[in-house]
């Protein structure tokens, strides 16, 4: 990847040099701040069980088991080598690599369980080795007219496997959207009866593109709230502000806007019971618009 970002880019550092997060790191400790904070050392080996389900997560330690066993009896086997070094060596560096990037709360790290599905392929490598060694043992030592036993039990592992995680949400389907969510799809029924199309528009919550059809590649209309800047707000721009990314990702405090000369309040959505989002922020959602332009003239 870094060769092909090389090859167009120029920078033979590439994956360095464009690396949001190293940039975030460099920029936050300068600043000495730190949005989400940090985790446990464990955090991400406490997030199997629910990230992987019960069984992925039995065969998966059998598998790591099995499969070290294995390469150590048999080093000079390709096959093995391939297995243990490209996937178990990339799982185990992938995996430990952001338990201490949370755990030391750097490179804008919020502990997300997210990021585990990225080596997610790599451990169904390792399920597959655990079960291809359980059922061909079985294979071994049982009769050959009982051979369709094992047929059976991999349908079930299987089955069991595809099964699990929609039983750990039993009762919740359909899975409902968040409380967030569901604030800003107020916001948006309010914004879609404006006529806010030729505006430029500034908010960072990903959710309200979708909610209100604001293409996030139009930056002659959309620019995300970590790139505003009250200075060059164009005059009847609109900013929708958010207690989770505003103060936070955003860096804009709300007080930001309120006190501004240029700024005015339009709307503000406050959910009927209060709860709290990250870093402890009151969740709402105010959306101003810039009617002043003294500073633009400074």
């Amino acid at each position: 990847m870094n060769l092909v970002g090389w090859m167009v880019e120029g920078d033979w550092l590439w994956i360095y040099n464009t690396n949001p997060y190293i940039k975030y790191q460099i920029e936050s400790a300068a600043k000495k701040e730190n949005i989400c904070g940090h985790g446990t050392w464990n955090h991400y080996l406490d997030s199997l069980p629910w990230v992987m389900g019960n069984l992925r997560l039995l065969l998966f330690a059998l598998g790591i088991g099995l499969l070290t066993l294995a390469f150590l009896r048999d080093r000079k086997n390709t096959n093995l080598a391939l297995l243990f070094w490209l996937v178990l060596g990339s799982y185990a560096l992938y995996f430990f690599v952001h338990s201490a990037i949370w755990y030391k709360g750097v490179m804008g790290s919020c502990g997300y369980q997210r990021v585990l599905v990225v080596i997610s392929p790599l451990a169904t490598l390792v399920i597959l080795y655990a079960l291809d060694f359980g059922l061909g043992w079985l294979r071994d030592i049982l009769p050959r007219r009982m051979h369709h036993f094992i047929v059976v039990l991999g349908l079930l592992c299987s089955g069991w496997m595809i099964y699990e995680p929609y039983d750990t949400y039993k009762g919740k389907y359909p899975i409902d959207i968040s409380d967030e969510q569901k604030l800003f799809v107020e916001a948006a029924e309010w914004y879609n009866q404006q006529d806010y199309d030729d505006r430029m528009k500034y908010f960072l919550y990903p959710y309200f593109n979708i909610l209100t059809d604001i293409d996030p590649k139009d930056t002659d209309h959309f620019i995300e709230l970590w790139s505003f800047d009250a200075r060059y707000a164009p005059v009847g721009s609109i900013v929708i502000w958010d207690g989770h990314f505003g103060p936070n990702e955003g860096n804009v405090p709300l007080e930001l806007l309120d006190k501004h000369q240029d700024f005015t309040r339009l709307k503000s959505f406050i959910p009927a019971k209060p709860f709290k989002t990250l870093n402890d922020y009151n969740f709402e959602i105010h959306v101003f618009e810039r009617t002043g332009d003294a500073e633009l003239h400074r």
